[in-house]
């Protein structure tokens, strides 16, 4: 183990004459590289993959730091009355409606209307029961390239908004 660049790094080579293996991780990056090459020479950290390992990890860290910098997911940010609708499963056989009430989104199924559930934002474009303690996205919305919500996926089915 060893840091470069702020980052723990952990790894093994090994190999022997005429194959060489290197593995290295950045755990906090989520960043692994493999590297397998055929070689003439015994095994140990002397090879051109020692090297490559190291240019690859350089060439990634800048680009999976900027990625640890996109905002996190906060559910103050959505507007659920972009969500409100009625939507329908193609040939109609099951409609579902989703509608805001005291500020809470709700989601039932018109042919089943007991089944009648507050649910909650817990990711971009997904939705969790509201009294799902592990927050386990059962709603995702499908939006157009305008933006619009156009769909709605719940179990195995996708309603259609209308």
């Amino acid at each position: 183990m060893y840091e470069y660049g702020g980052h723990q790094v952990m790894g093994h080579a090994g190999g022997h004459w005429g194959f060489g293996s290197k593995v290295e991780v950045l755990p906090d990056l989520k960043l692994g590289v493999v590297i397998m090459t055929n070689c003439n020479y015994p095994q140990g950290n002397i090879g051109p993959d020692k090297d490559l390992t190291r240019i690859i990890i350089e060439k990634f860290i800048p680009i999976l730091e900027t990625k640890k910098t996109v905002p996190e997911f906060d559910p103050r940010n959505v507007d659920i009355h972009e969500y409100s609708g009625l939507y329908a499963v193609p040939g109609e056989y099951a409609h579902a409606e989703v509608q805001v009430k005291n500020d809470t989104l709700y989601f039932s199924l018109v042919e089943k209307p007991e089944f009648n559930a507050a649910i909650l934002p817990v990711g971009l474009l997904q939705f969790c029961f509201a009294g799902d303690p592990g927050k386990h996205p059962m709603f995702r919305f499908l939006i157009d390239d305008s933006g619009k919500v156009v769909s709605l996926e719940f179990l195995d089915f996708t309603f259609k908004k209308k």
